[in-house]
C-alpha cells in the first residue's frame, strides 16, 4: 500500500505546488491578472474532472485484467481510454480556442478580466491535448503497478513550469516579457515536457 500511496501523494503535492507557484507569480501582476488566470482555468478544471473519470475508469479495468494476466485486454482498454480522452481534449480545446471571450463571459462580467482571461485561455488550451493523453497514460500505468514514472514526470514538469513562467512573465534570460500570457506559455511548455517524457518512455522503456 505504501509503495503505491506515497508516490501518488507526492504527485498531488507537486501538482498543488505548481498551482501555488502560478498563483504567486501571476499575483505579482495585479488583481485583474490573478482573477483572469483563475477564471480562465475553470474550463481546464471541468476538462480535468472529465478526463480523470475516463482515465480512472480505464485504470480500474486495467488493474483487474492485469491481475488476471490478460495483457491483450489491458492494451485494448488503454487504447480506448486514450482515444476517448484525446477526442475530449481536442473538443474542449477547440471550443475554448475559438470562443475565448464567450467562455470567459460565463465566469465574469468585468470587461478587463474577460479580455485578459481570453488572451490567457487562447494560449493555455494548447496544453489540453498534451495533458489529457499523458495523464491518461500515467493513470493507466498505476493499474500495472507502475506509479514511480508519474512522480518523476510531475517533478520535471514542476521545474519546467517554474522556469518558463519566470522567464516569460517577467522577461528573464532573454525571453520577452509577456505578463499573464507568459504564464500560459509556461504551462503549455510544462505539459509538452510531460507528454515528451511519456512518449519516450512508452516507445523505448515500457516493457509490460
Amino acid at each position: 500500500m505504501l509503495a503505491i500511496a506515497v508516490p501518488i501523494a507526492l504527485q498531488n503535492i507537486i501538482g498543488f505546488g505548481v498551482q501555488m507557484l502560478d498563483t504567486i507569480m501571476v499575483g505579482s501582476l495585479g488583481d485583474t491578472a490573478l482573477s483572469a488566470a483563475s477564471l480562465a482555468n475553470q474550463p481546464f478544471f471541468v476538462f480535468m474532472i472529465f478526463s480523470f473519470g475516463l482515465a480512472s475508469g480505464g485504470s480500474v479495468l486495467i488493474a483487474q485484467y492485469w491481475g488476471r494476466g490478460n495483457t491483450d485486454v489491458v492494451r485494448r482498454v488503454m487504447g480506448i481510454s486514450m482515444r476517448c480522452v484525446a477526442v475530449a481534449s481536442v473538443l474542449f480545446a477547440a471550443v475554448c480556442f475559438s470562443f475565448p471571450l464567450q467562455v470567459m463571459d460565463i465566469f465574469s462580467n468585468e470587461p478587463d478580466v474577460i479580455e485578459a482571461g481570453a488572451a490567457y485561455l487562447r494560449v493555455v488550451v494548447l496544453s489540453y491535448v498534451f495533458y489529457g493523453v499523458s495523464n491518461c497514460y500515467l493513470t493507466a500505468l498505476r493499474g500495472v503497478e507502475n506509479v514511480k514514472l508519474a512522480t518523476g514526470v510531475y517533478c520535471v514538469s514542476f521545474f519546467v513550469n517554474g522556469f518558463f513562467n519566470y522567464a516569460f512573465i517577467f522577461g528573464k534570460f532573454g525571453f520577452p516579457a509577456l505578463g499573464l500570457v507568459g504564464a500560459a506559455w509556461g504551462t503549455v511548455i510544462a505539459r509538452m515536457s510531460e507528454f515528451l517524457i511519456v512518449a519516450l518512455y512508452s516507445t523505448f522503456a515500457e516493457k509490460k
